[in-house]
C-alpha cells in the first residue's frame, strides 16, 4: 500500500512539476508606446514603464513633434530572447492600423504653420516680474508657459530661445531626477472650473496626472501645464505621502495661482496660427479614410491650436 501511495505521489508531483514548467515558459509583457513624426518619417517609442512613455511623449511635444496618443497592450508570450520584440511588433501594428500615413501627413500640414508670435509681448511682460532669485518651482512654471506658447505656435523659434533664457530654468535637471532612487516626484495641474474658480489635482504617479489633464481638456476646461516637484527622501526626516502631498499642494497653489492661469487662458485664446479653412478642407478630403482614434487625436490638436470649427 505504501509503495502504491508513493508511486501515485510521484506521478502527482511530476504532473505538478510539468504544469509549473509549462507556466514558467510563458509570461505577461505589458508595453506602452506611441508613434511620432520626426524628420519626415514615422517612428515609434516603446517601453514597459508607463511613466517613461508619458515623459518621452512630453519631450517630443515640447520639440513640436507630432505624436499619437499612448497605447498599451498586454500579451502572454513564451519566454524567448525575442519575446519583447514580438510584443513591440504587435503594438506597432496596432498603432499603424489606428494612425495611418494620411493621419501623419495631415498633422505635418498643421505643424508647418508659421508661428504668429502673438504671445511674445505677453510673456515678456509676465517674466519681467521675476528675478534671478526666483525659486526653481516658479522657474519651471514659467518655462512651462513658454513651452505651451511655442507648442501652439504663438511664439516663433527666436522668441522661444530668448524667453527660455529669461526663465533661467534648466530642463535637464528635471529629467535627471526621474531616475534617482531616493527621489519622490509629485506632479500636478490647475484648471478653471466652469464658474472660473481654480481647482487642483496632484498625484505621485505621473501618468494619472496627464490622463486627468487630457480628460479635463476634452471637457474644454482651461488646464495648466503639468508642474513637478522632486523630494529627496534622504534629506527629509518625515516623508510620509500625506506630508509630501500637503507640501506639494501648498506649492502648487502658490505657483499656479489666478494670475498664472489667466496667462494660460490668454495664450490658448489667441487666434490660431493655422489656417482654419485650409485645415477643414484637407481634413474633409481624408476624413473617410481615418479611424475614430485618428479623428479624436486630430480633434485634440485642433483644440490645442484653437482652430475654429466649420
Amino acid at each position: 500500500m505504501n509503495i502504491v501511495n508513493n508511486a501515485n505521489r510521484d506521478v502527482f508531483v511530476g504532473e505538478i512539476a510539468k504544469a509549473l514548467a509549462n507556466e514558467t515558459n510563458e509570461h505577461e509583457i505589458s508595453l506602452f508606446g506611441f508613434a511620432y513624426l520626426e524628420k519626415g518619417s514615422i517612428q515609434y517609442f516603446f517601453t514597459e514603464n508607463e511613466t517613461n512613455a508619458f515623459y518621452m511623449q512630453q519631450v517630443k511635444i515640447e520639440k513640436n513633434i507630432c505624436t499619437t496618443p499612448i497605447k498599451m497592450i498586454t500579451r502572454k508570450v513564451a519566454i524567448t530572447p525575442c519575446a519583447e520584440d514580438e510584443v513591440k511588433s504587435q503594438l506597432q501594428e496596432i498603432l499603424q492600423q489606428k494612425y495611418s500615413e494620411d493621419f501623419f501627413r495631415f498633422l505635418a500640414l498643421i505643424n508647418a504653420s508659421e508661428a504668429n508670435n502673438q504671445a511674445q509681448p505677453l510673456l515678456e511682460k509676465y517674466l519681467n516680474n521675476f528675478t534671478s532669485e526666483t525659486d526653481d518651482v516658479l522657474r519651471q512654471a514659467n518655462y512651462n508657459l513658454i513651452t505651451l506658447a511655442h507648442c501652439v505656435k504663438h511664439i516663433n523659434e527666436l522668441s522661444y530661445v530668448e524667453l527660455i533664457k529669461k526663465s533661467q530654468f534648466i530642463k535637464e535637471e528635471t529629467a535627471q531626477t526621474q531616475t534617482a532612487s531616493t527621489v519622490r516626484i509629485l506632479s500636478g495641474i490647475a484648471y478653471f472650473q466652469p464658474d472660473q474658480t481654480i481647482a487642483y489635482y496632484c498625484n505621485a504617479y505621473l501618468p494619472n496626472v496627464y490622463k486627468q489633464k487630457i480628460a479635463f481638456e476634452k471637457k474644454n476646461y482651461i488646464v495648466s501645464p503639468v508642474l513637478h516637484i522632486s523630494y529627496d527622501l534622504s534629506n527629509i526626516k518625515n516623508h510620509s505621502m500625506k506630508d509630501l502631498k500637503e507640501n506639494f499642494m501648498s506649492a502648487l497653489k502658490q505657483t499656479i495661482n489666478f494670475a498664472y492661469m489667466k496667462i494660460v487662458q490668454e495664450i490658448k485664446a489667441f487666434p490660431s496660427a493655422t489656417n482654419s479653412l485650409l485645415f477643414h478642407e484637407n481634413l474633409n478630403e481624408i476624413k473617410s479614410r481615418l479611424t475614430d482614434d485618428a479623428l479624436d487625436a486630430i480633434n485634440t490638436y485642433s483644440k490645442l491650436r484653437n482652430i475654429t470649427k466649420e
